[in-house]
């Protein structure tokens, strides 16, 4: 006599079932995507501490040094800015000053210190765009296009505005 073996239908079923769920994972070809690259580790960046830059930044003015930066009448020669501390103050009548390097997307830090009764900081970025406080969102403000890097520009305009603290990240 023959017997016959009785498998229930729901166990049949969920047998299939993970039969066929591994059977698709050993089956799937592994395909690298460009946005799954893990042979590159990202660089560590040490955050600022205190008055300190980050790792990864490049100090444009720590105090007693004004060598990143050159007078834009006439570029190669040193800057005339007075020295004084941790902070540099503009000379009236010398000129503007610009970083020898030039910058794109970045991250900027500078710290100010403006006269009494002054509203303008004399710092320009790009294109010579002020950065003169309070911005809109409701005008309609011109591109103008321009290089991809530049450099950055303090202002002598006249008023003794002091700087400290300046440093940049590439973004």
């Amino acid at each position: 006599m023959i017997m016959k073996a009785r498998i229930p239908i729901k166990s049949l079923i969920f047998g299939l079932i993970c039969l066929g769920c591994l059977n698709q994972t050993f089956a799937q070809v592994k395909v690298k995507n460009n946005f799954e690259d893990w042979s590159k580790k990202p660089v560590i960046v040490t955050p600022v501490i205190r008055n300190s830059a980050p790792s990864d930044a490049i100090v444009l003015f720590t105090a007693n040094d004004l060598s990143q930066w050159e007078s834009l009448r006439s570029k190669g020669m040193g800057v005339s800015w007075k020295i004084s501390g941790n902070n540099f103050t503009v000379e009236p009548g010398t000129g503007d000053i610009i970083t020898k390097q030039s910058f794109g997307d970045c991250q900027l830090h500078a710290e100010w210190k403006i006269p009494e009764n002054e509203v303008q900081n004399g710092v320009l970025v790009q294109n010579h765009v002020a950065l003169t406080g309070p911005t809109t969102h409701t005008e309609h403000t011109e591109y103008k296009a321009h290089n991809k890097t530049l450099p950055l520009l303090l202002q002598e305009h006249g008023s003794k505005v002091s700087y400290r603290n300046i440093w940049i990240r590439n973004l």
